[in-house]
Order: C-alpha cells, then sequence, then structure tokens
C-alpha cells in the first residue's frame, strides 16, 4: 500500500518548516503586527491538525479516510473531521473559537472591526489560544517529533497555559 502524502514527509523537513515559521512569529509579533503573525501561526496548525488526524486514523486503522486530507480542505471541515474522528472535545472547542475569530480578523477584518487596534489585540489573545492548541496538538502526537528536551519545554509550556487559564 503506498503511503499518503502527509507520511512521506521527512519529520526532519517538517522540523524545520514549523522552526521558520517559529522564526517568522517572533519577528511579527515583536513588530507588534499580531494578525500576521496570527497567519502565519494558522499554516503550522493547519499541517499539525491534519498530521494528528492521520495519527488518529492510523489509530483507528482507517487509511481509506486519509486520501481525503490530501484535497485542499477549509479549516473548518479539517475540525469536523477531527471531532468525527473523536478528537477531545476541549481541543474542538478551542480550534472552533480560533477559527471563527481568525475569519473575523482576516477575511472580515474592515466589517468587523472599526479600530484597527482592538483587531491587532484580538489577533494577539487568538495567537495564545493558537499557541495551547499548538502545544495540545504536540502532547496529543504523543511529542514523537521532538528531542527529550523539547518535550519538558512543551508540557512546562501547557502547564503555564492551564495556569494562565485560571488566573
Amino acid at each position: 500500500m503506498s503511503k499518503s502524502y502527509f507520511e512521506k514527509i521527512n519529520l526532519n523537513v517538517f522540523k524545520e518548516i514549523n522552526s521558520l515559521l517559529d522564526s517568522a512569529y517572533k519577528k511579527t509579533a515583536k513588530g507588534k503586527s499580531f494578525i500576521e503573525t496570527l497567519t502565519l501561526q494558522f499554516t503550522v496548525i493547519d499541517l499539525f491538525l491534519k498530521f494528528a488526524i492521520i495519527k488518529k486514523l492510523n489509530e483507528n486503522n482507517n487509511n481509506k479516510a486519509q486520501k481525503h486530507l490530501e484535497k485542499d480542505l477549509m479549516f473548518g471541515q479539517l475540525i469536523k473531521i477531527a471531532d468525527i474522528v473523536g478528537f477531545d472535545h476541549k481541543i474542538i472547542t478551542d480550534l472552533n473559537k480560533y477559527n471563527e475569530k481568525r475569519i473575523n480578523l482576516v477575511h472580515k477584518l474592515l466589517t468587523t472591526y472599526k479600530n484597527l487596534n482592538q483587531a491587532n489585540i484580538d489577533a494577539k489573545n487568538n495567537v495564545k489560544l493558537g499557541m495551547k492548541i499548538l502545544v495540545n496538538l504536540m502532547i496529543y502526537m504523543n511529542l514523537k517529533l521532538f528531542s527529550k528536551e523539547e518535550q519538558k519545554e512543551l508540557k512546562r509550556l501547557a502547564k503555564d497555559f492551564k495556569k494562565e487559564k485560571n488566573d
């Protein structure tokens, strides 16, 4: 049986792409351009979500369903697939919140916001939610893409997000 498109991606290449995007986040966030940061982050979340769905499908021995992920699917469709295949409800809720806010900030910016400063504040908050989503997706994937030190750092980040949420 042939491997799907996502299974063929070399994990080192994946980590390199993530590293480059991480560097780009830091530059845009440093310049306080959180809408741009959000769009870059979305690219990474979309890719991680596809990998996590494939992992779940493999656990369920559902290789035929993987072919649907090779198509260009809208992010909302990926979230629905993640829900159907059994992702944790909290992750689905966060993904839906993130996507709704992202749509308003990116696709409906001029009709949703009268004040661009407020849009930037909302984008910054959505970037924080996006980081929580990324950490949870990485933990879900058993952190196999990351070294022991990176795994410890991700777990520390997850604790920080939980602590920040409770404050």
